[in-house]
């Protein structure tokens, strides 16, 4: 009986070397997490995946029916790279742009890939239409269509394509390839004031914890049929960071967070289930909340402090009449995103004592 596979990137990879030379390629782990540290500021659940059929590999999803994938291949050089570079093919090997493109071209996940990078430190050489014009990202639209032919010519060379993938793009990268540590761990700083401002934390715990958990996914060379299996034990997600981010930050609060949050249920007169249950839908928010700052996230949190704001500036001093204040005026939209009115509940009190904590 044949394998259940539900894994949209299960094939087999061009090579796993990388896996096993991983202390080679520093500079890749970083770029992997300065990546992610950039994009837990804005968004949804996602996914990285290292030395899987591409140095970096981001998945904009956690959820496989809808994820989309963003291959990227990471070099150091020291030299800018021309058409010349590009296309030249070792021995026994492909050019640097053909491994690239064998990567995604004619594979099962290919529909689901929107942007294939080649990612320089160096910066590039090629033809462009505008050549005046300084780009940080050079798509295949912005080379001139000598340049094209040219290039499509060299690859075609090597493997079978009729034309060049549309999403091809070549990046130069945005973190130094000198001190890239220290770059990493000051935009881990930024994050964790943006997210939960404290009096103090150490930045390098939680970068360490992270670059080591990037390592140990990095040298894993299993291929696996099932999605969560690959994200469990190839990926670093989006919840795995919000954990690491939560277990160095929400605890310089969490007894300020606490002592308020007893106040207010004191207030309320619950209860012993029903503060239980408060309590409960409570924690589970204020780890998502001060751990992940998706867009919507976001929407919520600052929709839910404009309402308690307009109450408070209309005399309201009332925690239960605040909470139902908010509860009536919530757009269902919002409301849709808890299961539960005690859920929706414990983002008001939350929202409420952040707030106050804050200010």
């Amino acid at each position: 009986m044949d394998r259940v596979v539900d894994n949209p990137l299960h094939s087999p990879q061009r090579n796993k070397s990388g896996s096993q030379t991983f202390d080679k390629y520093d500079y890749q782990y970083h770029w992997a997490l300065y990546r992610i540290i950039t994009e837990h500021m804005t968004s949804n659940d996602y996914a990285v995946f290292i030395e899987y059929h591409e140095d970096v590999v981001f998945v904009n999803s956690l959820d496989k029916t809808i994820a989309k994938f963003e291959f990227n291949q990471i070099k150091t050089d020291e030299q800018k790279f021309s058409l010349a570079k590009l296309t030249r093919i070792p021995k026994n090997s492909q050019s640097i742009l053909a491994k690239l493109i064998s990567s995604c071209h004619n594979k099962p996940f290919t529909q689901q890939i929107n942007e294939i990078n080649l990612i320089a430190t160096s910066g590039f050489n090629l033809d462009l239409k505008h050549p005046d014009i300084k780009y940080e990202k050079i798509t295949i639209p912005d080379l001139t269509n000598s340049f094209i032919v040219k290039l499509e010519q060299k690859i075609k060379s090597e493997i079978q394509i009729s034309t060049l993938p549309v999403n091809l793009q070549f990046i130069i990268s945005d973190l130094p390839n000198i001190k890239f540590q220290e770059t990493v761990i000051g935009e881990i700083s930024k994050l964790i004031h943006t997210l939960s401002p404290t009096p103090s934390f150490n930045p390098v715990d939680i970068y360490r914890i992270l670059i080591d958990e990037l390592r140990k996914k990095g040298i894993v060379t299993f291929d696996y049929n099932k999605w969560d299996d690959a994200l469990e034990k190839k990926a670093l997600t989006s919840i795995k960071v919000t954990e690491v981010i939560n277990e160095f930050t929400s605890t310089i609060y969490e007894e300020k967070y606490q002592t308020y949050f007893q106040e207010i249920v004191t207030e309320l007169k619950l209860n012993v289930i029903n503060r239980d249950s408060l309590r409960k839908a409570f924690n589970r928010y204020k780890l998502q909340r001060l751990g992940n700052r998706s867009a919507t996230k976001l929407s919520t949190s600052k929709k839910i402090c404009t309402l308690i704001n307009s109450f408070l500036k209309n005399s309201g001093d009332e925690i239960a009449e605040m909470i139902q204040y908010v509860n009536d005026n919530l757009p269902l939209k919002i409301k849709e995103q808890f299961q539960s009115k005690i859920e929706i509940d414990a983002a008001i009190i939350f929202e409420y004592i952040k707030d106050n904590l804050n200010g």
